[in-house]
């Protein structure tokens, strides 16, 4: 369960950001506004610690799939 933030307090536990030093940007976890918390996440996505988790991409350690064999088309003469 969500605490109440205290009225003119950033968070709950920190008066700004931990990196940035602003209290302007709205806090987002760990002690980081909206905008470093975005940064941090992008930087940990680069270095492999987070997967992105995109239909049809790869993924770090996700083997290749076999790809489907096509589909003869009606009328088509077939290849030899």
């Amino acid at each position: 369960m969500a605490k109440d933030i205290p009225k003119g307090k950033w968070s709950l536990h920190w008066d700004q950001c931990t990196f940035c030093g602003t209290n302007l940007i709205p806090h987002k976890a760990d002690g980081l506004c909206d905008r470093c918390y975005m940064w941090a996440y992008r930087q940990k996505q680069k270095m492999g610690f987070i997967s992105r988790r995109v239909k049809g991409a790869m993924v770090r350690g996700q083997k290749k799939r076999a790809k489907k064999p096509k589909r003869e088309r009606k009328g088509m003469p077939k290849e030899a």
